[in-house]
């Protein structure tokens, strides 16, 4: 089919467009971090597969054996009292204690956590002009105005029974006084529960 911008503008105008600053990441047990979680990453799927040769000259078919999982990284902004860091790393602590170097298990209380991350859509009524977000193009002659409703979640998944595998290091320094601290935290996790939406595009 060839290229075709009247397409592209109708879909836009149709369906709408996500954006990667529209999100909310909601940990199990604490509702603080929701707000201080300032970049996420939806996790990945891969299906692992073996090479299997039927006989002859036919080419080599891959056959699923099993589905890997993408780990999950977490951006937060620290707070001025740096609790929000004190919670993870007293999470670690849980599972790898500091003083005793025992190790717990998922099933104990307080170890594993489900995160969910929501993606939120913006609607928009198009009236007859092109709307992405809150740009638009020039509105025909005599057109009315173009006016927003709310947001609802496009997109979610949930990851179950989450456990926090990475902390990463904190740069500090006396020249950098304007900058903000972050920090990443990586999660590896037991199964993902994807929200499926069944129509067909």
């Amino acid at each position: 089919m060839a290229f075709n911008v009247t397409d592209i503008i109708q879909s836009v105008n149709t369906h709408g467009v996500l954006k990667p600053s529209k999100f909310e990441v909601i940990i199990s047990g604490n509702d603080t971090l929701t707000v201080r979680c300032i970049a996420a990453q939806i996790p990945g799927l891969t299906i692992n597969t073996t090479d299997f040769k039927l006989y002859g000259g036919m080419p080599v078919l891959k056959v699923p054996t099993s589905k890997t999982y993408t780990d999950l990284r977490l951006t937060f902004l620290a707070r001025s009292d740096s609790k929000d860091r004190y919670f993870f790393e007293n999470w670690f602590n849980l599972i790898s204690n500091f003083s005793s170097n025992t190790v717990a298990y998922y099933d104990d209380v307080d170890v594993a956590r489900d995160i969910t991350i929501n993606v939120y859509d913006e609607e928009t009524i198009h009236i007859p002009s092109i709307t992405i977000g809150t740009t638009r193009t020039t509105p025909a002659r005599g057109a009315a105005p173009v006016s927003s409703s709310t947001s609802n979640i496009a997109y979610s998944v949930k990851v179950l029974n989450a456990i926090p595998i990475s902390l990463d290091e904190v740069d500090i320094s006396w020249a950098e006084t304007d900058r903000l601290i972050e920090f990443t935290v990586t999660f590896s996790y037991e199964q993902l529960q994807l929200t499926t939406n069944e129509i067909m595009i």
